[in-house]
């Protein structure tokens, strides 16, 4: 195993957005994207895999970063 490297990603690939709520629709993609390949197992659920509160939380820490930065 080794370590990566900037050469090992097609960076123009990674796109970055302000943090906001997981749309529901955007989450069952990625859900039913990781299932294909193998990684996840069983169907999707938006109750058990969106927990509203982590997300708030995570959000919030976000922003007082964003707000350290400034």
């Amino acid at each position: 195993m080794q370590a990566l490297t900037p050469a090992d990603f097609t960076l123009d690939r990674i796109r970055l957005k302000e943090p906001g709520p997981i749309p529901e629709d955007e989450a069952r993609w990625a859900w039913d994207w990781m299932a294909s390949w193998g990684v996840l197992h069983g169907g999707f659920d938006a109750a058990t895999q969106i927990n509203r509160n982590v997300e708030q939380r995570a959000l919030e820490l976000a922003a007082a970063a964003l707000g350290s930065d400034a």
